[in-house]
């Protein structure tokens, strides 16, 4: 492979993780209480589906990959179609695909930072009122959500995160 093949292949790999980045920031801020735009679920179909053709087109797979890929695209949309299943599988297969070639630390890292700057974002949006806090009273204790639409999931993007630095360090 040319130096100018190891370079193209790179800046690829960087393209997808900026992509990547996109997707992150707009699950986390589907999550919260910020207005739900619907153009914000169709920009991330859009931007997986791209995501996917240039991972087609300009990474290099093995048969194996293009194969499994295949396979499960196949099967996803099989059942989207006889079952009536959810998009999001098909869209989980476009996004594993298109960062198979990628660096899994490279991956987990974007994913962290992006996380914790979007939970800073909307913590601090709650906190002075620019979006929904929900309080919730449960066996006499006070739940507050901090702008994500439920205190559950607030938690499980923390351990997330936790998880995320045990691995990355």
């Amino acid at each position: 492979m040319t130096h100018s093949n190891n370079r193209l292949n790179l800046t690829i790999s960087n393209i997808l993780l900026s992509l990547y980045c996109v997707i992150v920031f707009l699950n986390i801020y589907s999550l919260s209480t910020f207005p739900q735009l619907t153009i914000f679920s169709k920009l991330r179909t859009i931007v997986l589906i791209l995501m996917a053709m240039i991972a087609l087109f300009f990474q290099k797979h093995s048969i194996y990959q293009l194969s499994i890929f295949g396979i499960l695209l196949l099967l996803t949309i099989s059942s989207k179609e006889i079952y009536n299943a959810s998009n999001e599988y098909i869209l989980i297969v476009l996004l594993v695909f298109a960062l198979s070639n990628g660096s899994p630390r490279k991956i987990l890292k974007c994913s962290t930072i992006v996380t914790i700057v979007m939970l800073l974002l909307i913590i601090a949006s709650s906190m002075l009122g620019l979006i929904d806090n929900y309080i919730y009273f449960r066996d006499g204790i006070i739940r507050e959500s901090l702008g994500i639409s439920y205190p559950t999931i607030l938690s499980a993007i923390i351990f997330f995160l936790l998880c995320a630095e045990v691995l990355i360090c």
